[in-house]
């Protein structure tokens, strides 16, 4: 009872996200000076939050908007992709990865994952593309990062665009460079349960100076991205961030590598620790990985005859011991939007994506707020999880 009352307290304290005196100080500093909105684009809190966000990641341009969706469905179209193209997205993800295609009348195409580490097979990549195909949507999930050596040969093999999302990872690591910069554009969301996060706002990140300009119109109404452009250059809409928005993340930037460490050392610990546990399986992040994302962390129930756990029984134990987890990621498709209209079915091959599936079943997801508790909060929580585990067992 005394670990459970101090798992809540842990709890209690770890509410997200966290506001701090400067941030209030800085909206107070907008507020005054009565530029609130996204026009003029960029503002100054704006551009200089999208400057320094994209040298975090090894970018050459920033262009800030109102959400990681926005982003998303901004890159399609600053690409040319429209209706009749095909973009190719993982089965296990949010739904709006698949959800921004269809709003420009584009098709998704799911492709299945790496059980290893959930997030998007290239091999699977490789067996969905037809002449059709425009792009390919690579999402960092969770504590992981896409194999972007594998995904970036094939795409440049196959005359494609590479798309990060990256949600889930900011300030996340590829050898040696940040997350958004290996590939066409890399899009960032700041949703309130985000690792950065000023409640709302996106981020587009691309080495592209052609496309960041179109990007740039499509998020202001079409206006040019530069005084040498004709009046009204693209047909665009108002997805423009707030200097309010762009204020706060400012301020939250200063915080974060600080917490991004702290997350990856809790991380670090709790694979650790857990490694010796038989009823999980821990996730182990790509070689190439040489600074872990941590928006939240996933493992695995062993579903063996040995060990027999049941998630949800699992997930209400470790909810009794003061841990909330989720099983949030079901296959995408799964929805009626997106092709399956009966759930009873099956989907025959090649649409099914049987690894997605079975992690759906199996991966249980911890928020990045207990990662930031330190060593001894992350050792009462992976014995929680042991003794949630034995108590789970059918």
């Amino acid at each position: 009872m005394r670990k459970a009352a101090g798992a809540w307290l842990t709890l209690r304290r770890m509410r997200w996200p966290r506001a701090r005196p400067s941030d209030g100080l800085a909206l107070l500093s907008v507020l005054r000076s009565g530029n609130w909105g996204g026009w003029p684009s960029p503002n100054q809190q704006a551009s200089r939050f999208a400057d320094r966000f994209a040298r975090m990641h090894d970018a050459a341009h920033g262009i800030c908007t109102s959400s990681g969706t926005t982003a998303l469905q901004i890159v399609y179209r600053g690409l040319g992709i429209g209706p009749g193209d095909q973009i190719i997205v993982p089965a296990l993800t949010f739904s709006s990865v698949a959800g921004a295609a269809v709003e420009i009348g584009a098709e998704p195409v799911f492709a299945d994952v790496d059980p290893t580490m959930l997030c998007v097979d290239p091999r699977s990549v490789d067996a969905r593309i037809t002449p059709r195909t425009r792009a390919v949507v690579a999402v960092h999930l969770g504590a992981q990062i896409c194999n972007l050596d594998a995904l970036r040969a094939l795409c440049a093999d196959r005359g494609l665009a590479l798309i990060e999302d990256c949600a889930h990872a900011h300030g996340g690591k590829w050898r040696g460079r940040g997350v958004g910069a290996w590939s066409t554009a890399g899009c960032f969301s700041f949703q309130s349960t985000k690792a950065l996060s000023a409640g709302e706002g996106g981020m587009i990140l691309t080495n592209d100076a052609a496309l960041a300009a179109r990007c740039r119109s499509l998020i202001n109404c079409g206006r040019p991205s530069s005084p040498d452009q004709r009046p009204q250059s693209i047909l665009g809409g108002n997805y423009r961030m707030t200097e309010l928005q762009a204020a706060l993340l400012t301020t939250q930037l200063r915080r974060f590598p600080a917490q991004l460490r702290r997350r990856a050392e809790s991380i670090a610990l709790l694979d650790k620790l857990l490694a010796n546990c038989a009823a999980v399986e821990v996730l182990k992040p790509q070689e190439g990985v040489t600074q872990r994302p941590c928006y939240a962390y996933a493992f695995r129930l062993r579903r063996d005859v040995h060990h027999g756990i049941r998630r949800d029984r699992f997930l209400s134990e470790l909810f009794l011991r003061g841990y909330p987890a989720s099983a949030i990621y079901q296959p995408v498709y799964d929805a009626p939007e997106y092709g399956r209209r009966d759930p009873r079915a099956k989907l025959p091959e090649p649409l099914a994506c049987p690894e997605a599936e079975r992690a759906a079943r199996e991966t249980v997801w911890l928020s990045h707020m207990l990662l930031l508790c330190g060593g001894r909060a992350v050792r009462r929580l992976a014995e929680a999880i042991e003794s949630a585990a034995t108590a789970a067992k059918t």
